[in-house]
């Protein structure tokens, strides 16, 4: 049998744990860190930008003028 608990406390997750192993059973708790998605989404974003696949602009006026003489 499987179960599967989102968005645990850590207090949860070390009852659990205890009643796993009272029931001989395995418990298996993973972490869903954002933070490290997100942190290497902007690796990638800055990477990108530097080898100049992605363009800044200084103001959102300059950014929308630019896009709008391109439409």
């Amino acid at each position: 049998m499987t179960i599967i608990i989102e968005n645990a406390s850590e207090d949860l997750a070390k009852v659990i744990k205890g009643i796993a192993k009272i029931g001989n059973s395995k418990c298996k708790i993973s972490k869903d860190n954002k933070a490290r998605e997100w942190k290497k989404e902007s690796e990638e974003m800055i990477r990108d930008y530097k080898a100049g696949k992605i363009k800044a602009y200084d103001s959102a006026k300059e950014m929308h003028k630019e896009i709008l003489e391109d439409a």
